[in-house]
């Protein structure tokens, strides 16, 4: 997913994820109480989800306006290995939902 937000935090986004039951993988607060309970029909996917030791949230890109001058100064990250490596692996996950 990708959220465009003009104020807030990342609990904005993670609170509202959950609201919709679509919380964000691997968030201690908001994400799933118990994934080694879920997916038992997709073993493959239940091992890609209970191994994220971290929630996979990732800024890419954030503009901010400099308070003196008034400049938009934009800033931006590639996404981290680690999320990377999420991603494939759930791509090439043979039990997706």
């Amino acid at each position: 997913m990708e959220f465009d937000i003009k104020t807030g935090r990342t609990h904005q986004i993670r609170v509202h994820c959950a609201a919709i039951r679509h919380p964000i993988v691997g968030d201690p607060v908001y994400g799933l109480k118990r994934p080694h309970k879920l997916f038992e029909d997709a073993p493959a996917l239940k091992k890609i989800i209970t191994a994220v030791p971290r929630q996979m949230l990732h800024a890419w890109r954030l503009c901010v306006t400099h308070p003196e001058t008034g400049e938009t100064m934009t800033f931006e990250a590639p996404i981290p290995n680690d999320m990377s490596s999420f991603l494939k692996n759930l791509a090439a996950c043979p039990g997706k939902i």
